[in-house]
Order: C-alpha cells, then sequence, then structure tokens
C-alpha cells in the first residue's frame, strides 16, 4: 500500500511539475533553467502542495550541482520543520522525522538549523514530559533515567546549534558592511531570521538544563539553565541575567515570558527563593502576560513556594481562586497532586510536628486542600496511591477529608477480601460487581458504609460538596455489597442532587435501579403494598435514566428489562415519565425529560399525526417553560437561576416551531411562549446571537400568519440573504408563498415577488453547493422563469431572466415541453432567431405526432426558419405537405396554409427530397 501511495504522488509530482514548468516557459520565453525552477517551486508553494514540492526538492538533491542540492536541502529543512509543526498524527511525524535524518545524513553541511531545532526538540519533549510527571511522582526510576540520559544529550545539541547559527549571523552582519544597497534588506531578514533561531536553541538548551536540576537538584544545571535564558533576557554573553536589566517591554512575547518563569524556577533550585518569588511576581504583574503562561503560574507558584516552605502563601492563593469553596472545582486534579505531593513531603521531612508551627499547619490544610479536590473529582486510585506512598497521619484526626481517606482505606481491604474470596478465575471476575457470600466480608462493608456516612455528616464536609456527594456514592456501593438493598437505594437517590457530577448522578441513578431491583427479588414475602411501591420507584427511576442517558448501554438494558422485547417507544416513555407523583424530588426532571421526548415524536411525525404531537408536546412543555422561567429569576447569579434560564429559551424555541408548524397555526401560543423567551433573556441579560436567526424567522412566520406584510418585509430584511440555516428557510417560505399566490391569482405583483425570492433562493442554494441537475433548484428555476416569461412583455429585463434561467436548464440537459417552448417564445423576442429555432426544432424532436402541439413546434420552426432561410422554410413546408397533406389539426392546419401562401413554393432545383431544415420526422430526417 505504502508503495502504490509512493507511486501515486510521485506520478501526480510528474504531472503537476510538468504542467506548472509548461506554465513558466509560456509564460516567459527567456526565463532561464533556474528561473524557470523558482517558478515551480513558487507555484507548488503557493499552492499548498507540500508533498509535491518535497518530492521535487529530493529530486534536487540527487540530480542537481552542488550549490543546488545545498539550496535543495535547506529548502527542504524548512519545509520538513513546518510538517513537523503541523502534524499531530504520530504515524506521519514518525514518517517526517525519519525523512529528516535522511536529509541531515545525506547533505550534512547544508544548513538546515530549524530542521536540527525541529528535531532535537521533537527528542527534548518526551524528557520534559518524564520531568513533569516526576513533579507530580508519577514516573518510575527507569523514566527518571531516560528522562536525565536524553537531557544530557540533547542540551549540547541545542548549544552546538546555537553556536553555529550565531556564527552565520555575526558573518552575515559583516557581510552588510560590502553588501549591495539592493541586497542590504535581503541580508537584514537573514540575520534576523538567524537571531530567531539563536534564541530558540539557547530557550531549548535553558529548559534542557533546568529539567537536569529539577531531577538531580543539581545548582550548577540550575545556574546553565540561567546562562541559557540570559540570552532571551538582556544579559552579558555567559552571564546569568539580572532582575533590573529585563526586557519588560518583551514580556508579552511567550517564550520571553516563559524564560522568565524559568529562571525563578532555576532560582528556586540554587536556594534562591525570594530572588524566584519577584521574578515570578514580575511575570504576574506585568501587562500583555499571554493566557498560556498566566495559566502555568500557579503550577510555578506552588513549585517556588513550596522549596521555601512558604505553604502559607500557597494556601492564600488556593483560598483566592474562582469556586475555592469548592476544592474539586477550583482545582485541576494534576495541580491537586502536585500539592498534596509538595504538602506531604515537606511534612513527612519537617522535623517539628509541632501543631503551633504555623508552618506545618499551613501544610497540612494545604495537602487536606488537594486531597479533597481528588477526591471531589472521583480521582480516586490517584488518593489511594497518594495515601500508600505518604501515609494519612499527615492529614490530620478529624476532619472530612482524613475520615474519608481512612474509609477509603477500609473499602479497599473490603474489595480485596471481596475478590479473595471469588479467587482469579477470569470467568469469575464478574462475581466482584456481586455481593459476596461470606458474612464477614459483609461486615466489612457495612462498617465502611458506616465510616463514610460519618465522613459525610462532618462539621466541614459542606467545603467539600462534590467529595461529599462521593463519598455517599461509596456509601451507597458498600451497602450494595453487604446486601442492605433498600438502603443503599435510598443513599444512591440522594446523589442525585444538582451539584452532583453527571458521572455520578449516571452511576447513583444505576445503582439506584439494581439495588430496588434486588429489594423486590428478595422481599418477595413482603406484603403487597410494599412491593407495588418498590417497582414504582424502580420504573421511575429506571426511565428517568433513560431520559437522561439515552444512549449508554445501561439505558438499553433498562429498556429492554422493562419492555420486555426491545426498546420502549419516546411516546411510551414519556407517558412513565409523566406518572411521576408531583410531590417527587424528580418530579421537574421527569417533565423536562418527558417534553423532551415529545418534542422528538413530534418532529418524527407526519401528516394528520405530526399536527397531533405537536400540540401534545406543546401541552407538556408550556408547563416545564412556566417552571423553568419562574425558577430562573430567583438568585440569577446562581448556576441554577441560569441553567433553569437556559431551559427555558430552549423550550420557548420548540415550542414557537411546534405551534407555527401545524395545518393551523397558533400565533397566540408561539406569541407567549417567545415573550417568555424575551423576559428571561432580559432578566439574565443572556445574548441570543447564536439563536437570533430562528428567533426572527418564527416572527416572520408570525407576521405572515397575521397578514402584516410590512412587518414581515423588515424581518425578511433583517435576516438578510445569507446562508445559514434561517436566512434560508426565510427565502424558501418567502418563494414558495409568492408562488402559491401567482398560481392563484395571475397578478403581475406576485409574479415579480416569485422572481425575487426565487432568484435569492437559488443563490443560496447554489452557494451552498447544490447545482443543476438537482430536481429541487430545476424546479425552482422553472417556476422563475415562468414567472418572469409573464412579465417578459412589459419588463425586457425579466425576459434575460428568463432566458437565463431556461438556457442553464437546457445546458444541464433539463427539457421540458413548456420550458423549451418558453425558450422559442422569449429568444425570438430577444432577437435571437437561432436560439428560438433550435428551441422549436428540439420539440419537433422530442413530441410525437399525434400530439397537436407538434403541429404548433412545426408550424414555429418553419415560420422562424423563413425569416433566415426562406428557401430553406419552404423546402420544409413543402415537405410537410407531402406528408400530410391536410397540413395538420387546427389551428395549425390553418396556420401551416398561410404561411404556404406567404412563402410561396419552393425554388425549382429543389425537386429532389432534402431533409428539411426545420427538423420533423419526415423521411427525411430519418
Amino acid at each position: 500500500m505504502a508503495i502504490r501511495s509512493t507511486l501515486r504522488l510521485l506520478s501526480l509530482a510528474s504531472i503537476v511539475l510538468a504542467s506548472s514548468a509548461a506554465h513558466a516557459q509560456s509564460s516567459d520565453e527567456s526565463l532561464t533553467g533556474q528561473a524557470a525552477d523558482q517558478r515551480v517551486t513558487e507555484y507548488l508553494s503557493s499552492r499548498g502542495l507540500d508533498q509535491i514540492l518535497a518530492a521535487h526538492h529530493r529530486a534536487k538533491l540527487t540530480e542537481g550541482t552542488p550549490d543546488e542540492r545545498k539550496e535543495a536541502a535547506e529548502a527542504l529543512g524548512v519545509l520538513y520543520s513546518r510538517q513537523l509543526a503541523a502534524t499531530n498524527d504520530p504515524t506521519e511525524r514518525k514518517n517526517v522525522e525519519e525523512r529528516c535524518r535522511e536529509l541531515l545524513k545525506l547533505i550534512p553541511d547544508a544548513e538546515t538549523f530549524e530542521l536540527r531545532i525541529n528535531l532535537a526538540k521533537t527528542t527534548y519533549l518526551k524528557a520534559e514530559e518524564i520531568a513533569e510527571r516526576d513533579r507530580l511522582r508519577l514516573a518510575s526510576p527507569a523514566e527518571r533515567d531516560e528522562a536525565m540520559r536524553i537531557l544530557e544529550s540533547i542540551a549540547p545539541v541545542f548549544k552546538e546549534i546555537a553556536g553555529k547559527v550565531g556564527k552565520k549571523s555575526d558573518a552575515l552582519e559583516r557581510s552588510m558592511e560590502q553588501a549591495r544597497e539592493d541586497k542590504i534588506e535581503q541580508t537584514r531578514l537573514q540575520v534576523a531570521e538567524m537571531r530567531r533561531l539563536r534564541s530558540l536553541a539557547r530557550y531549548y538548551a535553558g529548559w534542557s538544563e533546568l529539567y537536569k536540576a529539577t531531577l538531580t537538584s543539581s545548582p550548577e544545571a540550575a545556574l546553565s539553565a540561567l546562562v541559557e535564558f540570559g540570552y532571551l533576557l538582556n544579559a552579558t554573553e555567559g552571564k546569568p541575567p539580572n532582575y533590573d536589566r529585563l526586557p519588560r517591554s518583551l514580556m508579552k512575547y511567550e517564550h520571553i515570558a516563559r524564560a522568565t518563569m524559568g529562571c525563578a524556577l532555576a532560582l528556586s533550585i540554587r536556594n534562591d527563593g525570594p530572588e524566584a518569588t519577584r521574578w515570578l511576581s514580575l511575570v504576574e504583574t506585568t501587562e500583555g502576560v499571554s493566557q498560556p503562561v498566566l495559566d502555568q503560574l500557579l503550577v510555578r507558584w506552588i513549585t517556588v513556594s513550596g522549596s521555601m516552605g512558604n505553604w502559607s502563601q500557597i494556601e492564600a492563593r488556593l483560598l483566592k481562586l474562582p469556586g475555592s469553596e469548592d476544592p474539586s472545582k477550583a482545582i485541576h486534579p494534576a495541580i491537586a497532586r502536585l500539592i498534596v505531593v509538595g504538602s506531604m513531603e515537606y511534612l513527612l521531612k519537617e522535623t517539628s510536628s509541632s501543631t503551633n508551627d504555623p508552618r506545618v499547619e499551613s501544610a497540612r490544610r494545604c495537602a487536606t486542600l488537594g486531597m479533597g479536590a481528588l477526591v471531589g473529582k472521583g480521582e480516586l486510585a490517584q488518593v489511594v496511591d497518594l495515601v500508600k506512598r505518604y501515609g494519612d497521619s499527615t492529614l490530620g484526626v478529624t476532619g472530612f477529608v482524613p475520615e474519608y481517606v481512612r474509609a477509603m482505606q477500609s473499602y479497599e481491604r473490603a474489595r480485596d477480601s471481596h475478590k479473595k474470596e471469588i479467587g482469579s478465575d477470569p470467568a469469575l471476575a464478574a462475581l466482584a460487581e456481586e455481593p459476596p457470600k461470606d458474612s464477614q466480608t459483609r461486615d466489612l462493608y457495612r462498617a465502611v458504609a458506616g465510616q463514610f456516612a460519618k465522613a459525610a455528616a462532618g462539621s466541614d464536609a459542606a467545603r467539600f460538596p462534590q467529595a461529599r456527594v462521593r463519598a455517599q456514592m461509596i456509601g451507597g456501593l458498600a451497602l450494595f455489597y453487604a446486601g442492605e438493598y433498600e438502603r443503599a437505594a435510598l443513599e444512591f437517590s440522594g446523589v442525585s442532587t444538582p451539584d452532583a457530577p453527571d458521572d455520578l448522578k449516571r452511576d447513583s441513578m444505576w445503582y439506584a435501579v439494581l439495588s430496588l431491583d434486588r429489594a423486590i427479588e428478595n422481599g418477595k414475602t413482603l406484603e403487597a403494598p410494599v412491593l407495588k411501591k418498590l417497582s414504582d420507584q424502580r420504573d421511575r427511576v429506571s426511565m428517568l435514566y433513560v431520559a437522561a442517558f439515552p444512549r449508554s448501554d445501561r439505558a438499553a438494558q433498562l429498556l429492554m428489562r422493562r419492555a420486555g422485547t426491545g426498546l420502549l417507544s419516546d411516546e411510551k416513555a414519556a407517558e412513565i415519565l409523566l406518572g411521576v407523583d408531583p410531590v417527587s424530588p424528580i418530579y421537574p426532571a421527569a417533565r423536562r425529560q418527558a417534553a423532551k421526548l415529545l418534542y422528538q415524536a413530534y418532529r418524527k411525525a407526519r401528516g394528520k399525526e405530526r399536527d397531533f404531537a405537536a400540540l401534545r408536546f406543546a401541552g407538556i412543555a408550556e408547563q416545564v417553560l412556566a417552571s423553568e422561567a419562574e425558577r430562573s429569576i430567583g438568585d440569577v447569579t446562581s448556576q441554577s437561576a441560569k441553567d433553569a434560564a437556559a431551559t427555558a429559551i430552549l423550550y420557548a424555541r420548540q415550542i414557537a416551531d411546534a405551534m407555527l408548524s401545524i395545518a393551523s397555526p397558533d400565533v397566540a401560543r408561539a406569541e407567549t411562549a417567545l415573550g417568555n423567551l424575551d423576559k428571561v433573556a432580559l432578566v439574565h441579560s443572556l445574548d441570543l446571537a447564536s439563536v437570533e436567526g430562528e428567533i426572527t424567522f418564527r416572527r416572520l412566520q408570525i407576521a405572515l400568519a397575521k397578514g402584516d406584510e410590512a412587518a414581515a418585509a423588515k424581518l425578511v430584511e433583517k435576516l438578510g440573504g445569507g446562508d445559514a440555516e434561517y436566512p434560508r428557510a426565510a427565502a424558501r417560505l418567502m418563494y414558495r408563498r409568492a408562488l402559491d399566490a401567482w398560481h392563484a391569482t395571475a397578478r403581475a405583483t406576485d409574479a415579480i415577488q416569485t422572481v425575487n425570492h426565487g432568484q435569492r433562493l437559488i443563490a443560496q442554494l447554489e452557494r451552498s453547493g447544490t447545482k443543476l441537475p438537482d430536481p429541487i433548484l430545476a424546479g425552482i428555476y422553472d417556476s422563475v422563469a415562468a414567472a418572469a416569461s409573464a412579465l417578459a412583455s412589459a419588463d425586457p429585463a425579466m425576459r434575460e431572466t428568463a432566458l437565463r434561467l431556461d438556457r442553464a436548464l437546457i445546458a444541464a440537459n433539463i427539457k421540458t415541453q413548456t420550458g423549451l417552448k418558453r425558450l422559442g417564445v422569449g429568444a425570438e423576442a430577444a432577437g435571437d432567431l437561432s436560439a428560438a429555432l433550435a428551441a422549436w426544432k428540439e420539440l419537433v424532436s422530442a413530441i410525437p405526432t399525434d400530439n397537436p402541439a407538434w403541429y404548433e413546434a412545426r408550424y414555429e420552426s418553419i415560420r422562424i426558419l423563413a425569416k433566415t432561410d426562406l428557401s430553406a422554410a419552404a423546402i420544409a413546408l413543402a415537405q410537410h405537405k407531402a406528408l400530410y397533406p391536410s397540413m395538420g389539426p387546427e389551428p395549425w392546419g390553418s396556420k401551416l396554409k398561410a404561411l404556404e401562401a406567404q412563402i410561396g413554393p419552393p425554388p425549382p432545383e429543389s425537386t429532389s427530397p432534402k431533409p428539411p431544415s426545420a427538423g420533423g420526422n419526415s423521411e427525411g430526417d430519418k
């Protein structure tokens, strides 16, 4: 396959190169071979044909002169560098890297500096990734050794490239003194490029040295990093940068700001924490620093402040983060782990454990915040790993996080006991998700549930809302494994709070269904009302799960279990959801999901069923809209109110859609829905730009339904003639409306509207890629041409429009009797007798001779022929009379006879039969 792809590429390259070379030669016959080659290169480059351009340069490597080979190698270096930067595909990157290495081996003396930097950077990035993972204590000793091996080998490469580029830059600067005036600007650009490449090489050399220092805590490597960064930061050559000489005005450039942060990290490794803090503060406070750099500042602050034991500063920063009332929302898991690792290691090596030491207490609080964030994000594997690595004693004795961590340890012990009971047979692995048979293991699970309940009820648990619902979730799992099914279901039901993450809502609902299933199965001796209550509860939770997570495997399982033979229909699922008790806490969610399913059913319905489905949906959706609109005007700054506003906007749009799409549009209900939309948007200052086209289109439908032509015209103008969904919908609506009116009344005003709206619709369709002979587009062409033709006698521009459209249809081989006839009439009126004759002749050939329309076409073709060739017309008429002595049915027989009298007999020399020039089905035409 690879060989075939290469052959195809080479074949294509040869074709394109030949074409472009021919173009170069034809455009200027005096071009030299070198100039023509330059023209080819420019041609390929301007069209983004990088693969063919690379093949062209590779050919020069083997066929060209030494100078051409060197130029081709440098050009390939730039091209490969661009390809390395652009690709994210591992296979493609590997292929490009291999081509890079082949190039460097083939032409080792070529000045492919950028290529060498990018190749070295590819290797460096692997070490960088390991070093950053090691900062989180996620790298193995072998990986650390690999990173050090890479950095030891790659740092000198960057330095060597920087040295060579520096020499090249110096030489170019000296050459500028003797350069001709027309070469100075070119040389200046070359110098700028060399300086850029030198900065790039020194930048990566600095980070290579910094990561060596990070992995080994080496002050020497940190100093080397400072020296390399110094080149970018206005330092004296060979010296580390000075804070007072930092180029603050250049901090807006990302590499300058990152180099400054790198210096701060290097300074902290050299135990100069206060100076490192100054450098980070400079990055933080300088105006214009890019957001990607600012996003890294917290990590760098934690590293620098942690190295000084300044955990109170870290704690203060964490508490100022947006959403800091819930650490799991405010702190990213990677940052949370960094905090836990740094604070735990500080606490373990801190000799003084006195609670009076503020640094120790700050570190402990930071560890608690970090661990709480991991717990809230569901990073349970990381929590277990960190506790195994550092223990839990450093977290303290009381509080939600210490108690949660100890409960997790107990849960892991219970799971280990559970799995030990099952054994290692893979065929029995599924039993680990079933309650154990061993009573002691079940007792362990009961105890674990108690521990999680204690943690969730703690006085500081409110600080960790998402972590607390996870504690409730795992406590529910412990009860499930203990066989306490009803208690487990109750626990799971409490997890589905508005603040709970989606994964917890999904899993808790699933386990609630399983728990209720088991409670029913194990409680067959229970009284009938109790069993009925459990069954109803299970069915409602099942349908809520299906409505909330319709595409999951679990949803499919639930539906099959409930329906017995397959998935439930939208209507049936909605029916169950609508049966939820109004006093139930899940009632609002059930109504929302029911409305969603009913809207889907309406959109799928056709014919008379569509009107019924629309009305059924609107009846429920209007209740949901009223409820959500009311809920949205509470605390408008809360997420709950914002979510309610978004839901209200959605249902207002859907109601307007449904009520304006039925056979007899219910304008009042649509206007009420849009009125609610306006109120909610106003209260929340919502930007409705993304749905403005849809809302304007609904108001257009309302204006048309009310007969408000002036308002409709303004709304059409507001939508414009763009290619978005609703401008197209408006164009279709206005065109269809005008066409229907014209067909009904034949008024000129309606014909004009048909032409105007039809041409707008044609333009939109064609811009979107629809072309003739698309049947929909062809139908619009035909209708607009007919309307324009009807106006042609009073407006020559309309005649031109009709002719243009009809000619386009004929060119696309879309030929109809009415269209050809219209073209014949219009072309003759426009003075194009040739086109008119061709249209009528086409009709003569296409229409059977037993159709009266054939005689009309025969008459018109001979009549028009007579205007340009009287003799040919006379011959054609004579042949027609020979075949049809009566000339044809009325009125065409009389018209043909009158035409015969007008034209006269054919010339005497035309006694032999000839094919009639006007066409027809005579012997001559055969």
